[in-house]
């Protein structure tokens, strides 16, 4: 039997009735370890792929880089908003990472604001933000400008989530096409950031189109209709990618023997491994560890799911989703990585989104059936899950300065000794994260854009 999505229910009998304020408290505070840390982030310089971009614009021109889709990405919207921030701070990049964090923080409360709309109580919605907000595992998603188009697709995603349940579930699949045209411009905003921003509307069109109890066919009209708008905009950016770029492993498939296993080896890792092998700093490494986490996480969600309700279940099978397009997207674009990648710090964010909100609900399972079996806990149920959060907070926190040390030290004070202070630097193979770029040009990149 299909589990079911919820069917329309009045919104003031369902959504969590804590203050939307206390979600952006917690995004506000989320930029803690920006500004605690402000002089190891000040040390971050220009790092890898941003050298690239740089390299391009210059070469080829604002319009023709901004639009020009390269391998499997296709992402205008970010160019966009990078290079105006680099032309908008002089070249100082710590414009550029102040933007990520800032971001960051919204991030971090639109996600408090789906939990809520979704029915969670505010412990356990404040117990993800925390830890997704605060942890250390985030360094190089959060430290390196070019990720900047992760964070931006993430808020897209959670907007459109946030906005589909509020204006599409609560009205049966109804509303107006002005709540349409706004689910498909966030659906559209979110591809054209980021190559897995595709999988916003992907996401939002299966949870659609989902088979519910009785009514669902009556509606399947409009419920179609809302799913090919969200579907839409990531369809027309992978067409686009497919037709007009030779290269990349879309193009590869199925040319190599094992290929297939493969992809679906890193798929399997990345979803398995991924948060829980970093955040709870396992030392174990292969299938075994692999297969312990990944039969972990499937019991805690399917065990969720069975208990959540329908409001819920909707977030729940929506984040579920997201994370099983984000394993597949990886398995076919990074397999060739090597399976050391699969849980990398930068696949952290999307990992922590989708998997956190299940541990939340089940501890809050478990502090209501302690209640329930000894009622004299009960009134330290609050001031037990205060101190969890706050256990939570400092335990995925702790590790920044240790974390954001070495992450200044190999992406910024290395780069700013080999190219500003460095009497006879390599003329090639030098500067870090792109070894193919010349060090007298990445030189005149730093005159010409006043990069520092």
């Amino acid at each position: 039997m299909i589990p079911a999505l919820p069917q329309p229910i009045p919104p003031s009998a369902t959504r969590a009735t804590w203050s939307p304020w206390l979600a952006w408290v917690v995004g506000v505070l989320a930029c803690w370890p920006f500004l605690f840390l402000r002089t190891e982030f000040n040390q971050l310089f220009w790092f890898g792929d941003e050298w690239d971009l740089l390299d391009q614009i210059q070469r080829t021109g604002f319009a023709a880089w901004a639009f020009h889709a390269f391998a499997e990405n296709f992402v205008p919207l970010f160019k966009l908003l990078w290079f105006g921030l680099v032309a908008a701070g002089g070249g100082n990049y710590g414009v550029v990472i102040g933007a990520m964090w800032l971001t960051h923080a919204a991030t971090v409360a639109l996600l408090g604001l789906l939990l809520r709309e979704g029915g969670m109580r505010a412990a356990p919605a404040v117990l993800v933000m925390a830890v997704f907000g605060f942890s250390s595992t985030n360094i190089e998603t959060l430290g390196w400008s070019v990720q900047w188009s992760a964070v931006l697709a993430t808020a897209f995603f959670l907007v459109a989530a946030w906005w589909m349940l509020r204006r599409v579930v609560d009205h049966d699949h109804g509303g107006t096409w002005r709540d349409r045209l706004i689910l498909g411009l966030l659906c559209a905003a979110s591809a054209l950031c980021f190559s897995r921003g595709v999988l916003t509307g992907s996401a939002l069109a299966v949870v659609a189109l989902w088979p519910a109890t009785a009514g669902w066919w009556s509606r399947f009209g409009p419920r179609f209709t809302h799913a090919a708008i969200a579907f839409a905009p990531g369809l027309a950016v992978a067409v686009l990618i497919v037709l007009t770029q030779p290269g990349g492993n879309h193009q590869e498939l199925g040319q190599e023997e094992g290929q297939f296993a493969d992809m679906l080896r890193y798929a399997w890792w990345y979803y398995g491994m991924n948060p829980f092998h970093r955040l709870f700093e396992i030392g174990s490494w292969g299938w075994r560890t692999t297969t312990l986490l990944t039969a972990a996480k499937v019991l805690l969600t399917l065990w969720v799911l069975r208990r959540a309700a329908p409001r819920e279940a909707w977030v729940f099978w929506l984040l579920l989703i997201f994370d099983l397009g984000n394993a597949v997207l990886l398995g076919l674009g990074r397999y060739h990585t090597g399976l050391e990648t699969a849980h990398s710090s930068r696949y952290q964010y999307a990992a922590l989104i989708c998997t956190l909100p299940f541990v939340a609900f089940a501890l809050q399972h478990a502090a209501d059936s302690a209640a329930r079996l000894l009622p004299a806990l009960a009134p330290w149920r609050t001031a037990a899950f205060a101190l969890l959060i706050v256990a939570a907070t400092w335990g995925t926190t702790r590790h920044w300065l240790r974390e954001i040390a070495w992450f200044a030290h190999h992406r910024g004070q290395i780069t700013r000794d080999l190219l500003f202070t460095d009497p006879a630097p390599p003329a090639e193979g030098a500067v870090p994260g792109i070894p193919f770029m010349p060090t007298d040009r990445a030189k005149q990149l730093i005159e010409h854009y006043n990069l520092r």
